[in-house]
């Protein structure tokens, strides 16, 4: 459940305890709304040894290359340690895995990015890596 939604835009970021990042995307993204929604990020990832970040992204439309590298370069901050996309066409894959790869070309850390057909599947996932990472603190 979230304990706090933030409408970007037309995209949606929902922040559940104890540790997802929820994003809903809807048609491009700007630079400005890449970096405001990595300022709501930040500020519920403080504190907290990991984040896992879960994204819908049938609806995402354009992400031109500078709201792309503000989303790579805001993550040396955010503790991710797991990135779940579903719902994703090929030309969508192909743009996320850039972001992924940028991201961790930044942060050098444990922080594995995979596709999903349904946001359950993507949630199981998550769940499988919340247990791995609390096993490593």
């Amino acid at each position: 459940m979230a304990i706090a939604s933030h409408q970007v835009g037309r995209h949606m970021v929902s922040l559940e305890d104890p540790d997802i990042v929820s994003v809903e995307m809807v048609g491009d993204l700007s630079p400005e709304e890449a970096a405001e929604l990595n300022r709501h990020i930040f500020r519920f990832s403080s504190g907290k040894p990991f984040v896992f970040f879960l994204a819908s992204i049938s609806r995402l439309g354009t992400v031109p290359p500078e709201a792309r590298k503000i989303a790579a370069k805001a993550t040396e901050n955010i503790p991710y340690r797991g990135m779940a996309f579903f719902g994703a066409n090929f030309q969508t894959r192909v743009v996320m895995t850039l972001i992924f790869n940028a991201v961790n070309l930044v942060t050098r850390r444990d922080n594995p990015g995979e596709f999903f057909p349904t946001e359950p599947d993507a949630r199981a996932w998550i769940a499988n890596r919340r247990e791995t990472c609390a096993a490593a603190i």
